[in-house]
């Protein structure tokens, strides 16, 4: 137990420049990349960046909606759906589908049971994205007959 916490300490005192805001700052403000080597960036910067990238690139922050909702234990699309979307696929759909053209785009799995794949993808207009229900339908045409129906007979 003493000697991992000695360990511990050691890794502390150990400092690392970071690349970005180029300040000396203790290893343990550095995150490990999936290798077990450290990054270039302190978390702090590497925060800022993501934020910064996340503001500034729309099919970046649609990626990270899509993976968030397939990863999220509470959403209703955990366990079911599966992202294998890169930044450059999604990019490829946009140009594809030229999202830039549409008023709100919102991405459309063309199978609503299938993944989240470059083949399932589209970019369509959010207001033909959404759910319908038949039932709603066929209910708001029924209040409009009957509403034609007394505007007819008044």
């Amino acid at each position: 137990m003493r000697q991992e916490l000695t360990e511990e300490k050691a890794v502390d005192q150990k400092k690392k420049q970071c690349r970005k805001c180029l300040e000396i700052k203790p290893v343990s403000n550095f995150g490990i990349e999936k290798v077990k080597y450290l990054k270039s960036y302190c978390k702090e910067c590497c925060r800022k960046m993501f934020r910064d990238r996340a503001r500034s690139d729309y099919i970046f922050r649609k990626l990270m909606h899509i993976q968030s909702r397939c990863s999220y234990k509470k959403h209703h699309y955990y366990g079911k759906y599966k992202c294998t979307l890169t930044i450059q696929q999604l990019r490829d759909i946009w140009n594809r589908d030229k999202g830039w053209l549409l008023k709100s785009p919102s991405i459309d799995r063309i199978n609503s049971d299938g993944d989240y794949t470059l083949e399932n993808c589209r970019f369509i207009e959010l207001k033909n994205n959404r759910p319908r229900p038949e039932k709603l339908s066929e209910s708001i045409t029924e209040w409009w007959r009957k509403r034609k129906l007394q505007v007819a007979t008044n």
